[in-house]
């Protein structure tokens, strides 16, 4: 029994190690675009609009790196704060707008929506 868990245990060191390796390389799959690193961020009410170009210039935006935390929790913060907008601008290439596009987003537990060029592309619900 000795001689299983010492391999077994090396096994399973060497798959969670995989595992984190394909997370940091989830960008270089065909046609994806990794959008980690610079964004812009605002707290809002929900009412701003920010979908829309008119409704962005009525937030004063700052810069973050995500993924990571963008503001500093606090239990006041957290109560005053009603919604959080997050913005970055990317480029596709002529042949990724012509397939099928997966946005995939990790660690958001209390809801999100996302929106491409102003319009609606996805959703999740807040987690209960």
């Amino acid at each position: 029994m000795r001689h299983l868990s010492k391999p077994l245990c090396l096994l399973i060191l060497a798959l969670g190690n995989l595992a984190s390796l394909a997370r940091e390389y989830e960008g270089s799959r065909t046609n994806s675009i990794l959008l980690n690193g610079p964004w812009e961020f605002a707290r809002g009410d929900g009412t701003e609009g920010v979908e829309a170009v008119a409704g962005q210039r009525q937030l004063q935006w700052q810069q973050v790196k995500l993924p990571g935390p963008f503001m500093a929790w606090s239990k006041d913060a957290a109560n005053q704060t009603k919604v959080v907008w997050a913005r970055r601008t990317f480029n596709v290439a002529a042949a990724q707008a012509q397939s099928l596009g997966v946005l995939r987003w990790n660690r958001i537990a209390n809801g999100a929506a996302a929106f491409i060029n102003g319009r609606r592309v996805g959703e999740n619900e807040p987690k209960e």
